[in-house]
């Protein structure tokens, strides 16, 4: 059952009351017009429940706007939304292109800092999040007394002559519901084996993002990027205001699983709101956290993750890159709640313990 307006539905009780569904919650195919943006096309959700959020159909189907009862929880970027026409690959050219928005992905053979691996050259956290999706089917279904929405499409990282990586994604939430689903399957269809890298880049920004705002992640272990010397929570764990000379930190966390999966939450009490982000750790066995609250940036990344973000050249002399055999596929599966009031943030505290 649908639960909306603090009471539950059936589906026979809903719609006895309304026209058409797209009264309480929908998805709605949309293009942007002006500027750098025009072309960008965006699969929009509302569920009823306050939560509305965008898929970004034009850059990889990465989670954009993400709000709740009108509070933003994702960062936005100075570039805004860019039409991947512009997406300049070489070196760090992708911020000139990256809007920031709840979850990019980075991969799907390259993650992290710009390198040469094997003479090939590599940007910024390689061309998934720059490319468009095809065969998108957006709509909405009745599964019993709940109503699902959800979007599908493929995005492909081909060469004529080299890699074929393909990335099927289905994005869904309920009628009533605040938590997104996101289900994905990369597969190798080369007819050679090639590396593999994905990390799911989150980004949180202003209000979740505030002085006193925390992160809390079952970690076994957490070490500085910078160096490799072990972290403290204190260090990470909780946020102050913007500074001009804040600068930029990434931690690697080591995180413990139950039942095969692990998370973490974002929470802001002072707004008794957070975000609980759950994930399957079989195919993401590490987490990348970067925190840069510079004045005019104050953002913070939680990214589970196959590989950390060194680039793949890093990775393959570390002996830790991951290699696909041809036809080979795998999955990868997230969930984003939110959580609304003091109740709910400390119930997804103690599932982390």
């Amino acid at each position: 059952m649908a639960k909306l307006f603090g009471k539950q539905y059936t589906k026979e009780e809903l719609l006895r009351k309304v026209g058409d569904i797209s009264q309480l919650c929908g998805v709605k195919l949309l293009e942007l017009q002006e500027g750098r943006s025009q072309g960008v096309r965006l699969a929009r959700f509302w569920t009823g429940s306050g939560l509305e959020f965008d898929v970004n159909l034009s850059r990889g189907m990465g989670l954009g706007a993400f709000r709740y009862k009108g509070v933003p929880f994702a960062w936005t970027s100075a570039t805004g939304d860019v039409h991947p026409a512009y997406y300049e690959p070489e070196g760090g050219g992708l911020d000139r292109s990256y809007a920031g928005g709840l979850m990019h992905n980075s991969g799907l053979r390259q993650v992290g800092a710009p390198c040469e691996d094997q003479g090939e050259a590599l940007g910024l956290h390689g061309r998934i999040s720059n490319l468009p999706a095809d065969n998108v089917w957006a709509d909405g279904y009745w599964e019993g007394d709940e109503y699902i929405l959800f979007v599908r499409g493929k995005v492909r990282e081909v060469s004529a002559l080299g890699e074929n990586m393909v990335l099927t994604r289905t994005v869904s939430v309920r009628l009533g519901g605040s938590e997104v689903s996101l289900e994905d399957t990369v597969e190798n269809a080369a007819p050679t084996a090639g590396p593999h890298m994905i990390l799911y880049h989150t980004n949180y920004g202003f209000p979740l993002i505030d002085a006193g705002t925390r992160l809390i992640i079952p970690s076994r272990r957490v070490v500085d990027a910078d160096g490799g010397g072990e972290v403290p929570p204190d260090r990470y764990g909780v946020y102050g205001e913007p500074a001009p000379d804040a600068g930029a930190q990434i931690y690697f966390h080591d995180t413990a699983a139950k039942d095969g999966w692990s998370g973490y939450v974002v929470a802001n009490d002072k707004l008794g709101l957070g975000l609980q982000v759950r994930y399957e750790k079989k195919n993401l066995p590490e987490l990348v956290n970067w925190v840069d609250q510079e004045s005019g940036r104050n953002v913070v990344e939680v990214g589970p993750s196959n590989c950390k973000c060194f680039g793949r050249a890093a990775e393959r002399a570390a002996g830790t890159l991951h290699m696909m055999e041809p036809g080979e596929v795998r999955d990868y599966k997230l969930r984003f709640k939110v959580l609304d009031g003091r109740a709910e943030i400390e119930e997804a505290e103690k599932l982390l313990k």
